[in-house]
């Protein structure tokens, strides 16, 4: 339970972070407080630790699902479009919508499909309804039917659902293919393309690769020898720590954050200083460079690789209910 909530810390202080655009720091001990957090956090990302790990033979499939054709995503489109509805239970409202039943398949759920929050034109009465940016969601499965789901916090409030009407904006991603580059670690520093996104590879740090550019969605395949990648120790494995599982992810860092702890090392109490209140104001304003760690260090070979969604925006009106 200890490493959970370590994990779950410092999730939402990364969030926190790298979220700061919507806040102007005015006092002190918030400069202070997210000063700490910053430098504690970006440290610990950047650090090598020797951790376990396993190797395999490369086998594409272990990372690309099989893509949407252009035509099944249509009809997937279509479906959820015909199907899709709004509930509201207690103080949440969801999203629900029929797919296609070929996809009832546990590796397909989180692949295939991104569906987001696009546009909230939801009214409670004459004043927006305040739906909460925390996303949920899941799938139902009956005899004929696959339905994946969607769900928003409300505020408390709003309790009186005859007074909510109007309509939510979801977005619909299909994946349909992958763009990928094979690469050195001669590339660093290089404008490199990816489809139609350019990116460059700031540096390579142990088992971390810096990037900025486009860099959504861009994901990494470590060749620790020819042929063999590297994979994270999973708990049927032998050796398996789970404090050191949390290892394969990727964040945000802003430009001078990266500066000045990863480059320069500087130490906390220069750290402290140079992050003025005002300094501190700015640097929400910086380009953030993406940080992909891997459980091994990069080998001389990798692939870099992002999806290609094509994407759809659906409509859903609200049907109020009598309750």
């Amino acid at each position: 339970m200890k490493y959970y909530n370590k994990v779950l810390l410092t999730i939402i202080a990364l969030l926190f972070i790298q979220n700061l655009e919507a806040q102007k720091i005015l006092k002190e001990e918030d400069r202070k407080m997210i000063v700490e957090l910053i430098y504690g956090i970006n440290s610990d990302i950047l650090k090598f630790e020797d951790s376990k790990f396993k190797t395999s033979i490369y086998n594409p499939e272990d990372f690309f699902s099989k893509p949407f054709s252009l035509e099944e995503a249509d009809s997937c489109y279509k479906l959820m479009n015909e199907t899709a509805k709004i509930e509201i239970q207690k103080d949440r409202i969801y999203f629900i919508a029929n797919i296609l039943n070929s996809l009832n398949n546990e590796k397909l759920r989180s692949s295939l499909i991104e569906i987001n929050k696009s546009e909230n034109k939801l009214f409670y009465g004459k004043d927006s309804l305040v739906i909460k940016n925390l996303q949920g969601g899941g799938n139902r499965s009956g005899n004929d039917i696959y339905q994946i789901t969607r769900n928003y916090p409300l505020n408390n409030e709003q309790s009186d659902y005859k007074k909510i009407h109007g309509s939510l904006i979801m977005k619909i991603d299909f994946l349909i293919g992958y763009n990928t580059i094979n690469l050195t670690k001669n590339e660093i520093g290089k404008n490199l393309t990816i489809g139609k996104d350019v990116i460059e590879i700031i540096n390579i740090i142990d088992n971390s690769i810096v990037l900025k550019g486009s860099t959504d969605n861009v994901n990494l395949i470590n060749f620790v020898s020819k042929n063999k990648v590297s994979k994270p120790l999973t708990m049927n494995d032998k050796g398996y720590d789970m404090e050191k599982s949390f290892s394969f992810f990727s964040v945000g860092m802003y430009k001078s954050i990266y500066e000045n702890i990863a480059v320069k090392k500087i130490n906390f109490e220069d750290f402290d200083k140079l992050m003025t209140m005002d300094k501190l104001n700015e640097v929400q304003k910086e380009e953030q460079y993406k940080i992909i760690k891997n459980v091994a260090k990069i080998g001389e070979n990798f692939i870099l690789y992002k999806p290609i969604y094509k994407t759809y925006y659906l409509t859903v009106n609200y049907n109020k209910i009598e309750k």
